[in-house]
């Protein structure tokens, strides 16, 4: 097991900080280094086998073929108030240049793309400004054609054969994508930052936070994308989380406050990222090898045997204090060579980003806000320091001047259009929504339930330390209820002695009767197998399938706000029991809408988990208020959904069920698809709709459909400028042009107020489009969504089917890991 890896050619106890083993600095790794971290265009071909294959296919999104086009409308038609509104968009100018292109094959044939051109570089003929893709070299001078020897420095010896094969007169759409990203790295380059990950950061400037035992660093996340407007770099602001003390410290801390304390530590290390402060390299933690300590010895690429700390003191003159900590594991995966483990030293790494004990400290998370959360004229000021420091440094100028290519100073500026406010309806009253706020929680204490549940046979089980509580809970659900239009009848209760989780399992399965409605547990603490196991046991087939209700006793104890608690289990009770709120003024008839998201399940542990779970839940009457939803297995990591085609057929068989009739306008709101694999979408999920209506419905049902993929994890951020101050745009803010994609059928939309930082809007693209729906009623449709969440009085994020898609994904892959009983398919049980 040498620390350099197996195999013994790899790199040394230090990982990228050393170097390979036998390397005397760390620059030797431009011609023996792995990789780089920069992600590249394009990915292998989709599997062809959707019933148990991978599809893994990952292409740039601007290469997606056979997108839905949006149709034309006039500017005059458009719904909403027309505002001004700045994206975080710095658009490329360009000069045009002649841009010279060659083919570069290596002899004998080289994987390794940083590799070869670390040795392109070492030949000078090609300048210092040159950018390859591996196979291609882009110069913006010409220079003859020839063959060339290379040699590396362990010694291998190539020849390079550079041909001639075009130039172009470059303008936005001819420049290659390469050349901005290069000139993009360069920027980074130039001002000292550091990646983690995706993001780059300044470790000259941390914020210390020394009551938390961390500091910031801040930084930029970057990427170039191609718009309407042109080719553009995004530019948001970042900023990540280290602990000041080391990994070793904390591996202290969990050994003084768990028993097993080695099995904690590899549930809260691995799958992190460490930094190791003597270089300032991150590494992915993979595992701890307990079973190794320092005093360990491994073979360096010389041949020459030596100990962790004897390699950590002469390489960088670090002193290994505790001779028998653990060492970290860290596995490198390299394209076309075999992994590589790396062990690093506790001692001298620190943790990056936050833990879950820190997530769940108010105090924590509240210090990091007054960082992390800029508000819109503060963020642009960083913006604009971003973007002086570039267009200052007289290196990048060169360099782009050397291409054409300029940067520029200001945001760019597009129109928006804010649509108008909802309104929000009770079986005895109408309530408009806020505009500023986008909320309308003093309705609902008044508000009559459209559809309200008479609750007349329920279990209660509870602790017998308990009691108190449980007999409180229940008058208050039965007092809030009668407010809102339910009745609830008394409980049949169980008091439990023990509070463990098979205690409550049983107690479910002996007590329930044949009228039970729903369960409600009254739980002590928030411990994950205890809440598994009364999840399993009401959802499961071979158990007793019924929708559950879990009560935290802690919420009950506050001295204020307790009905306002009961009043949010009384609505959760209802909707999981086929009830309904409150409506939406929605004019579409005949039409079903469709929420899909994918979640892992986390029961094996380890990256992507044992399997993944896809959610799907559709609307199967007119008002848009009952639901009947499904889940679905697939293999661990897969993110295309395989049993799509059923979900669709069952669940047209469930809306006929109810309406007598088959939709014939279809929205689906697929949630859950990450960069990359919009064309895998396109290609794999829309035609198993298009096959369930031919061959599954019927011959000549052919539905108008319409499939949007959700996207919030983006960094365009939208800003809205009125008299001469930036703030955030109100909810119903919808942006169409300029910051979006030519030629796509594409959309930034604004559901939720803002009250801290800066608004992230939601990203939505219509990949196929049958429907005749024009964009401002799609836009419409999907903001009117956005206030259909029974969990929340307000908008939320997303379409309401896309969340109810995740909450019924992730109930599933997090605690009940199979599929659950059909019975529960009509309920929204998950909330």
């Amino acid at each position: 097991r040498g620390g350099g890896g197996r195999g013994g050619g790899g790199r040394g106890g230090g990982g990228r900080g050393g170097g390979r083993g036998g390397s005397t600095s760390s620059s030797s790794s431009s011609h023996d280094d792995d990789d780089d971290a920069v992600t590249l265009i394009g990915g292998g071909e989709v599997g062809e086998d959707v019933g148990e294959a991978l599809i893994t296919a990952r292409k740039s999104d601007g290469e997606v073929s056979g997108l839905a086009i949006a149709p034309f409308m006039s500017d005059a038609r458009r719904l909403g108030r027309k505002v001004s509104i700045l994206c975080n968009h710095f658009p490329f100018a360009i000069t045009p240049r002649t841009i010279y292109q060659y083919n570069v094959d290596f002899t004998p044939e080289l994987d390794r793309r940083n590799l070869k051109a670390a040795l392109l570089k070492d030949l000078k003929v090609f300048g210092q400004n040159f950018v390859f893709d591996g196979r291609m070299c882009y110069l913006s001078s010409r220079i003859d054609d020839g063959e060339y020897e290379v040699k590396t420095r362990s010694g291998n010896e190539y020849k390079v054969s550079v041909t001639f094969t075009n130039e172009v007169v470059a303008s936005h759409e001819q420049l290659p994508q390469q050349v901005y990203n290069n000139l993009v790295s360069m920027m980074l380059r130039e001002l000292k930052l550091k990646a983690i990950g995706r993001q780059y950061f300044d470790p000259t400037q941390p914020i210390a936070i020394p009551q938390h035992k961390v500091e910031l660093w801040p930084g930029y996340f970057t990427s170039v994308t191609a718009s309407q407007s042109g080719v553009s770099l995004i530019v948001d602001v970042a900023h990540r989380v280290l602990r000041t003390d080391t990994v070793l410290d904390y591996l202290w801390e969990i050994s003084e406050r768990e028993r097993n304390w080695q099995r904690v530590a590899k549930k809260e290390l691995v799958n992190t990222i460490v930094i190791t402060r003597y270089n300032n390299r991150t590494y992915h933690v993979d595992d701890i090898a307990f079973d190794l300590t320092p005093r360990d010895s491994f073979q360096l690429k010389t041949g020459e045997k030596t100990t962790y700390a004897d390699y950590y003191m002469k390489m960088y003159n670090k002193k290994i204090n505790d001779m028998d900590q653990p060492l970290l594991v860290s596995i490198s995966k390299r394209k076309g060579a075999p992994d590589m483990i790396l062990y690093l030293v506790p001692e001298l790494c620190c943790t990056t980003g936050l833990t879950d004990r820190m997530r769940s400290d108010f105090r924590v998370m509240r210090d990091l806000a007054q960082y992390t959360l800029c508000a819109p004229h503060v963020r642009l000021q960083k913006y604009d320091t971003f973007q002086k420091r570039v267009n200052s440094s007289a290196p990048l100028r060169d360099a782009f001047q050397e291409w054409g290519v300029g940067l520029a100073p200001e945001p760019l500026r597009v129109e928006g259009r804010v649509l108008d406010q909802e309104n929000i309806f009770y079986a005895n009253s109408r309530h408009p929504v806020d505009q500023r706020s986008g909320d309308w929680s003093s309705a609902t204490r008044d508000g009559q339930l459209v559809r309200p549940v008479r609750v007349d046979s329920w279990l209660l089980v509870f602790g017998s330390k308990d009691l108190r509580l449980a007999q409180q809970l229940y008058q208050n659900l039965a007092k809030v209820a009668q407010g809102v239009g339910m009745f609830f009848d008394e409980p049949y209760t169980v008091s439990l002695d023990r509070d463990d989780a098979a205690s409550y399992a049983q107690a479910i399965a002996r007590n329930l009767r044949e009228d039970s409605q729903i369960v409600v547990c009254l739980l002590p603490n928030s411990r994950k197998d205890r809440y598994d196991a009364i999840k399993q046991q009401c959802c499961l087939s071979n158990n007793t399938p019924i929708p559950s209700q879990c009560v935290l006793a802690k919420t009950l104890l506050r001295k204020s706000g307790v009905l306002s608690v009961c009043h949010k289990i009384v609505q959760q009770m209802n909707v999981k029991m086929g009830g309904a709120l409150w409506g939406l003024d929605i004019p579409l008839e005949n039409t079903m809408l469709i929420g899909m998201d994918v979640c892992h399940d986390t029961a094996a542990g380890g990256r992507g988990g044992k399997q993944s779970v896809a959610g799907f839940v559709a609307t199967v009457d007119e008002q848009f208020t009952r639901f009947w939803s499904r889940c679905c297995f697939q293999p661990q990591g897969q993110e295309i959904i395989l049993g799509l085609r059923k979900c669709m057929s069952e669940g047209l068989k469930r809306y006929f069920e109810v309406n007598q009739k088959l939709p014939q306008r279809i929205v689906v709101y697929r949630d859950g698809v990450g960069d990359g694999q919009l064309q895998a979408v396109l290609d794999h999920e829309v035609p198993q709709l298009t096959a369930c209506f031919k061959e599954d419905i019927g011959e000549g049902y052919e539905p108008l459909l319409a499939y949007v993929v959700v996207k919030k994890r983006i960094h365009t951020r939208l800003m809205i400028e009125e008299c001469g101050r930036v703030s955030n745009p109100p909810p119903g803010t919808v942006v169409d042009n300029g910051c979006t994609r030519k030629d796509w059928y594409d959309f930034f939309l604004v559901p939720q107020s803002c009250r801290q930082g800066t608004v992230t809007p939601l990203y939505l693209t219509v990949l196929y489009s049958t429907i005749d729906l024009n964009p401002d009623q799609l836009q419409s449709l999907t903001y009117k969504l956005c206030h259909g969440y029974a969990n929340w009085a307000g908008t939320i994020r997303v379409p309401n089917v896309c969340q109810y898609a995740h909450k019924i994904a992730f109930l599933i892959g997090q605690n009940v890991h199979k599929d659950p009983d059909i019975s529960l398919r009509n309920v929204l049980y998950y909330l």
